[in-house]
């Protein structure tokens, strides 16, 4: 439920929002604070809706999971990450770094839009994200090794195996069924809909977006992404060039 955004868990995706509630850090190590967090929340707030009833997204359900696989192997999600994902498709991926261009000067900034004016967002300004949510986002990668992780995707829902065996990967992807599995929201493009089913994604942290499409019936899957955090680039993603691409011949 907790990774089809179905367990209830109250969003935590505006921290300006009312809703937006933390609990007292005091004494709480950084990387202590994303158990510290799901603990608290979990006692101390209800959900939002009846747990398994419709699906509500939540950045901070991913914040519980993560906390339970770090109590159960020990490890913090970083390390798991790189261990169990980054090392073995061999990506060039950072998890918990916070913006690109903080750890390596040379790569582009993101940018937010204000009033209709796209604004570059300073890496070391005042918008980061915290600590106890960054399991639900703070990930950076290269463009080839998003390729990877689609790849192993793609590989796995045409059949064949990765380090991850090819049911395990379905069961990501709802079972092949229309609705939202494990990240992935499972559906017919609307724009070409004679292309069948195609597990997708949308993802922003405000000022870097990337839209990933992958089909079901055909051997493809395509990214788009870009420094900027404007909404046009979902539709344009999900409307007309994954569509597209996935279509030609």
């Amino acid at each position: 439920m907790l990774l089809r955004h179905m367990a209830g868990i109250p969003p935590y995706t505006d921290d300006e929002a009312e809703d937006f509630v933390v609990p007292d850090w005091e004494g709480v190590q950084p990387e202590q604070q994303i158990r510290f967090f799901a603990k608290w929340l979990l006692q101390e707030r209800g959900p939002v809706n009846e747990p398994g009833t419709q699906f509500s997204y939540s950045n901070a359900g991913y914040s519980i999971a993560a906390a339970m696989a770090e109590a159960a192997s020990g490890q913090s999600w970083e390390e798991m990450l790189q261990a169990h994902l980054f090392g073995p498709l061999g990506m060039e991926a950072v998890a918990g770094k916070g913006w690109p261009a903080l750890q390596d000067p040379s790569q582009p900034w993101g940018h937010y839009v204000r009033d209709g004016e796209i604004i570059p967002q300073h890496p070391d300004g005042n918008y980061q994200l915290e600590s106890f949510l960054a399991s639900a986002g703070d990930v950076s990668a290269s463009i080839s090794a998003y390729g990877r992780f689609l790849q192993m995707n793609l590989r796995g829902l045409q059949g064949g195996e990765s380090f991850l065996p090819s049911e395990a990967l379905w069961r990501l992807h709802n079972d092949g069924r229309p609705g939202y599995g494990m990240g992935w929201g499972v559906t017919a493009m609307r724009s070409m809909e004679e292309l069948g089913l195609f597990s997708t994604h949308g993802g922003s942290a405000g000022t870097f977006i990337m839209v990933a499409g992958i089909s079901h019936a055909r051997d493809r899957a395509v990214a788009v992404a870009t420094n900027s955090g404007a909404n046009a680039v979902i539709d344009l993603g999900f409307k007309r060039m994954i569509p597209l691409y996935v279509g030609s011949a």
